[in-house]
């Protein structure tokens, strides 16, 4: 099963607040989330992708 995580653990992840965490969403520079029932959810393993792919793009 998809662990899905809130804005706030989100954010976390990610080592930013919510608030870019939302801004970057807008400006199309973080994962889309799932809506379920008007609640947005991020899947863990887009979260951890897309912290993979940052990673990669820095190193090189």
């Amino acid at each position: 099963m998809t662990k899905l995580l809130t804005d706030r653990q989100t954010a976390e992840q990610l080592g930013i607040g919510r608030s870019t965490l939302w801004r970057w969403l807008s400006q199309g520079k973080a994962p889309k989330p799932v809506r379920l029932n008007g609640v947005t959810r991020w899947r863990a393993e887009d979260i951890l992708q897309f912290i993979n792919e940052a990673a990669a793009a820095i190193a090189t």
